[in-house]
């Protein structure tokens, strides 16, 4: 009929049908990575909920450190401004705590589109800065990142979750997309995410 739509897949049925439709991470790329070993999903102790700014103050950090440790949670989310932490402590010590109680870290990250602030910001933008940044973060012992503030869904956007996801995976780093688009079936292409 002459109408074109840039959507690849559309699934039709009822809410539940299309609510419950494993359709799109079916028809994805399968999985891109040829070793997954290091990939262990598991629960996060998350500070932001209960403290907006908490990730600045290293004794709520290690509040929430604790707190994994007591509930057998694997991880804790060090959020938004541990680049400056203070009050007792900054982020090695941290993640020295981290190390001594048994809990992976993982660090939030500003994805630095033009519109976000909190900090720290530029450190994932080229191929070179996240090489960087992602060697720094296997050398201190954090496992994952939460990159956060992605300023729409163009073509470029895509394309740097994407390059994110392969970055990462090459130095074994978890992600978590959050302020984001629906990233459906990166999971299967990318078991990192």
């Amino acid at each position: 009929t002459g109408w074109y739509s840039p959507w690849r897949v559309a699934i039709m049925g009822t809410l539940n049908d299309i609510v419950e439709s494993t359709l799109v991470t079916d028809v994805s790329e399968p999985c891109k990575l040829e070793d997954t070993s290091w990939i262990k999903p598991g629960l996060v102790s998350w500070i932001y909920w209960a403290y907006n700014h908490g990730s600045k103050d290293y004794k709520i950090v290690k509040k929430y450190i604790d707190f994994a440790d007591d509930f057998d949670v694997p991880y804790v989310l060090i959020d938004w401004e541990w680049d400056v932490m203070s009050n007792g402590g900054n982020l090695t010590d941290a993640l020295n705590y981290c190390k001594e109680k048994g809990i992976d870290p993982l660090l939030w990250y500003n994805s630095s589109t033009a519109w976000a602030v909190p900090t720290p910001l530029y450190r994932l933008n080229t191929s070179e800065a996240r090489d960087k940044e992602f060697k720094w973060l296997k050398e201190m012992g954090i496992q994952g990142i939460k990159v956060d503030f992605f300023g729409g869904d163009s073509i470029a956007t895509m394309n740097y979750y994407i390059d994110i996801l392969e970055d990462a995976a090459k130095h074994k780093i978890l992600v978590n997309f959050h302020g984001a688009a629906i990233p459906r079936g990166w999971q299967r292409t990318y078991p990192n995410f």
